[in-house]
């Protein structure tokens, strides 16, 4: 939930308007809870803003991969925790990392209907610069999404993530996934920074555009 640029407040938080992104009700059977699921090893992901990832192995529920505004084996060697919270970003010199905490259960089983706390300590080279809070409400229910050439289950996640600033105030961003329950990552993304003074910016909407393979993965 941090995002792969060069300031603290871009890196800090691991989320669309088309004719083929319309949501629609899923079967009522689809209730949940639904068991943890990373992408397979191999699978890459290009996003309609040219945002690609490559996914590697999963041990736990540490998923590692190679993360790149253009092309995924140039770019970022990142960790992602949960599925939702990235714990390790990795460029040339520049290391970020978040000490998550979350709160029980966790996210997973991913539950319909739940509320999940959770915080984030983001380290710069090792420097602590920002302990963030975040909130993620689960939507109660499964919607069915055609994206990429396929119709997904999709379970829409809203998160609102807040840290003091230090002009003594307050920064937030929230930021709403859309998980594709069988791919195991998101597949429509809303980010949505405030300003200084409380009020939203015009929110940057990602959304999948292909599922490939990846022609590298993390070796380490």
């Amino acid at each position: 939930m941090f995002e792969t640029r060069g300031s603290v407040a871009a890196l800090a938080i691991v989320l669309l308007v088309s004719l083929g992104g319309a949501a629609g009700p899923a079967p009522a059977a689809e209730v949940g809870p639904f068991a943890f699921k990373a992408p397979a090893p191999g699978t890459l992901l290009v996003y309609s803003d040219g945002f690609q990832i490559a996914f590697g192995a999963t041990s736990g529920r540490v998923t590692k991969a190679l993360a790149g505004p253009k092309s995924a084996p140039r770019g970022a060697r990142i960790e992602i925790e949960d599925g939702f919270l990235m714990r390790r970003i990795e460029r040339g010199r520049r290391l970020v990392t978040s000490a998550n905490s979350i709160e029980k259960p966790g996210f997973w089983p991913l539950t319909p209907g739940a509320t999940q706390r959770f915080r984030m300590e983001v380290a710069v080279d090792g420097t602590t610069r920002q302990r963030r809070r975040g909130v993620a409400r689960i939507a109660k229910a499964v919607t069915a999404l055609s994206l990429a050439g396929k119709t997904r289950r999709v379970l829409k996640v809203e998160t609102d993530i807040r840290w003091p600033a230090r002009d003594g105030g307050e920064r937030r961003v929230t930021i709403t996934y859309f998980h594709d329950l069988d791919l195991g990552y998101y597949v429509k993304r809303i980010y949505t920074r405030y300003g200084p003074e409380g009020r939203p910016r015009t929110p940057t909407v990602r959304e999948l555009a292909r599922v490939g393979r990846a022609s590298g993965a993390p070796k380490r």
